[in-house]
């Protein structure tokens, strides 16, 4: 039987420090049968030319070369010109262990899953010579049946492990066929808005507990840190997504409330973002902008029908259900401060 090709998208931006790493990481592995992209996307340093070096004689490599237009938009470029059996993303700051295409290509044909999940360690280099690591592992399943995938991984999405394009390996054919991209007007959110896109038409889902992706922690991953104008509307445009996914696979109402309240994390997330440094936006306007938000009817619905446990949970819904713009402005005021300021606050 012929080994199926593994597509290895590698979107790179400014990564010459890391990108000799991330592709060594890639030729030592286990299972040869690879076509690996790596998209640089108007690197202003010498990224390029160290992937071209790096991957000389070594005729499963292509480089393509883009004018910076984001992250999604080398993703997409990827996906478009990728042959492979099943697809894979790797970040060009990351590594992979030696087996890890090897582990992912044996589970998915072990039971025949569009769709495998894996887990990941997270290291962050705390000084020159030492590096903090933590093991992600997740709990195995396997799901064959598309009406079931939401229930049983409401876990994953609530901790955020569907949200990210690493730690998957996927059917080429699902995205392929159904023309799924990523949306290049978002730009946060954009890689859960692309999975769920995928888990529509995903038949069999699995998830295993090995963790060979290594995700490495720093000031360019802090995509979420940064400021964005329109961030309440990008990240509701994902959620609604998200939401209609579950409406119409799930009828387990204590769920729906679940991924209900994740429009409560976010908008907590947006209102934060009006004190970060770079918004220009006056207290009036802010004010303003916050009222406009809590008027509105799907303000209403999620704050009365989003639920989850724990404590912090608790606060934050109940700091929105005062439906005061003062309220909620003052207290995100003081949040964001001990955020920026401490290593504390919510997650």
């Amino acid at each position: 039987m012929n080994e199926p090709i593994v597509s290895i998208i590698i979107p790179m931006y400014n990564s010459q420090a890391t990108i000799n790493k991330c592709i060594d990481s890639i030729k030592k592995q286990t299972y040869k049968n690879l076509e690996v992209i790596l998209i640089d996307d108007g690197s202003k340093d010498d990224t390029l030319n160290e992937s071209i070096k790096s991957t000389k004689n070594d005729n499963r490599f292509f480089i393509i070369s883009q004018m910076n237009s984001g992250a999604s938009s080398a993703r997409n470029e990827g996906i478009i010109k990728s042959t492979g059996d099943y697809m894979m993303f790797v970040d060009s700051d990351d590594y992979i262990d030696k087996n890890m295409v090897e582990t992912l290509v044996d589970s998915a044909r072990e039971k025949d899953a569009d769709y495998v999940v894996c887990g990941m360690i997270t290291e962050t280099k705390k000084e020159q010579t030492k590096t903090i690591s933590i093991k992600h592992e997740l709990t195995p399943q396997f799901i064959d049946k598309n009406i079931e995938i939401p229930d049983n991984i409401l876990n994953l999405v609530e901790n955020e492990k569907i949200n990210g394009p690493y730690c998957k390996l996927i059917k080429s054919r699902i995205v392929k066929d159904n023309n799924i991209l990523m949306p290049r007007h978002i730009a946060l959110q954009e890689d859960l808005f692309f999975n769920i896109q995928v888990l529509i038409y995903v038949k069999s889902f699995m998830v295993i507990e090995q963790t060979p992706y290594h995700y490495i922690l720093g000031n360019d991953k802090s995509v979420t840190m940064g400021y964005y104008h329109n961030k309440y509307e990008m990240l509701d445009e994902v959620h609604d997504l998200l939401l209609n996914f579950y409406k119409e696979r799930s009828k387990n109402e204590k769920n729906l409330s679940r991924i209900k309240y994740i429009y409560i994390k976010n908008l907590y997330a947006s209102i934060l973002n009006l004190f970060h440094k770079n918004c220009n936006m006056n207290k009036k306007e802010k004010l303003e902008y916050i009222n406009e938000i809590i008027k509105g009817d799907k303000f209403q619905s999620m704050i009365k029908q989003g639920k989850r446990k724990g404590f912090k949970y608790f606060i934050l819904k109940y700091i929105l259900k005062t439906k005061s713009k003062k309220v909620i402005y003052y207290t995100s005021k003081v949040i964001h401060y001990v955020k920026t300021k401490t290593k504390y606050g919510y997650s």
